[in-house]
């Protein structure tokens, strides 16, 4: 110091000398939960200047999974005083941290908060927590791109033609749902109507319920209720297709129902091209043609072998296709016995089925030559062959 005062009276510079030192002081902080960044944020925009990005990926939601870390619990922490350069102390104060609460379907465990279910992460004021359920207030399009959601999906808008919406749950629509793919492990219930521009694939594990069906391929595991009509759509159901009184009405295309059809109408008076398959699983069927389709190549690949010159590997393949055929043609026997599932499966029409309208319930088949009223077609054992009766 007495350097320092030396220079300073001979008015010489002086760099870099420590007049006094002080503490900073730490301030205390109670205990709080921090939670991923990533949380607060949902993802961003890719750069607009990118011709190739499709912006119908984009999501505005930010969706967790079961079991993932959301954030850590901060332990309490106690506050050091401070000195300043007099040796004076100095109190430490509080931080001021947001203090945040975990709320439902979140848990807390070895110093971590996990999400119990996998769904949307939900920020409301100082609480947080994880949904089962997805409201979108308006449309699916490209405010919320492609949607994929673990749980419980609900639209009060339409879905827009080229947007996709996969659901772990169900999916309820207030409007028309314009589809191009709808994929649901649960029921799916429409307001409106479905349309598909004859692109568009719905494919429900539970029921459907809609207002109509146009140009649409449509699955569903457990029953499909439509109030109105059904234009020109592929309908696959294992359970029934029910139509609604006086406007039910299915109009070209081809229904496989296999517990039975109610309707007021099939066909129309233009002689629209019908097609009604009942008692038939369609998966059982799809799983033949699918056999059937792996049999034609194998034997395609044998006639190749057979076709070059004789050697023991061309023998060889040839005796491990041989095999491969046997067990093919073994379950494709099995399938064309099982895609017959109930010989009891009918078709009540309220109204007419009209000429162009083709019948096949199991095996047997009726084409309708004529315009037929107030008709109940079945399986006749005796005759081995589709008749009908009176309602």
């Amino acid at each position: 110091m007495k350097e320092f005062i030396e220079k300073v009276q001979n008015q010489i510079p002086v760099k870099n000398f420590l007049l006094a030192k002080g503490k900073m002081p730490k301030k205390s902080s109670s205990s709080y939960i921090h939670l991923k960044p990533r949380l607060f944020h949902p993802p961003e925009l890719p750069d607009k200047s990118l011709s190739m990005v499709d912006y119908r990926m984009v999501s505005p939601f930010v969706m967790v999974k079961k079991d993932e870390i959301l954030g850590r619990i901060i332990e309490e922490a106690m506050g050091e005083e401070g000195i300043n350069v007099f040796g004076e102390r100095i109190v430490p104060g509080q931080k001021d941290i947001k203090q945040l609460e975990a709320g439902e379907n979140t848990q807390q465990e070895e110093g971590v908060v996990k999400a119990k279910i996998s769904g949307r992460f939900v920020l409301d004021k100082n609480r947080f927590s994880v949904s089962d359920t997805l409201i979108i207030e308006g449309n699916v399009d490209y405010a919320t791109g492609h949607i994929s959601f673990a749980g419980d999906v609900i639209i009060h808008g339409e879905i827009k033609d080229g947007f996709r919406v996969a659901a772990g749950g169900g999916v309820y629509c207030k409007k028309t749902l314009d589809a191009s793919e709808l994929l649901c492990r649960k029921d799916l219930i429409i307001e409106g109507g479905i349309k598909g521009r004859n692109t568009g694939l719905v494919r429900v594990q539970g029921k459907v319920e809609t207002r109509f069906i146009e140009n649409c391929h449509v699955e569903s595991q457990q029953g499909i209720s439509v109030k109105s009509s059904i234009l020109d759509s592929e309908i696959y159901t294992l359970g029934e297709l029910l139509l609604g009184e006086k406007k039910g009405t299915i109009i070209g295309g081809v229904c496989y129902a296999e517990k039975g059809i109610t309707t007021e109408n099939i066909g129309s008076s233009r002689s629209s091209h019908t097609l009604i398959y009942c008692g038939i699983s369609y998966m059982n069927m799809r799983q033949l043609k699918h056999r059937e389709k792996r049999l034609d190549v194998l034997n395609k690949k044998m006639d190749q072998l057979r076709a070059l010159p004789p050697s023991e590997d061309h023998e060889q393949l040839i005796e491990k296709a041989k095999k491969a055929k046997e067990i093919l043609q073994q379950g494709i026997g099995n399938y064309l016995v099982e895609q017959y599932t109930d010989f009891s499966a009918e078709i009540m029409v309220k109204g007419t089925a009209y000429p162009g309208t083709e019948i096949t319930i199991c095996d047997r088949h009726l084409t309708i030559t004529e315009a037929i009223a107030n008709k109940v077609f079945y399986y006749d054992n005796p005759s081995l062959s589709v008749a009908f009766r009176d309602i």
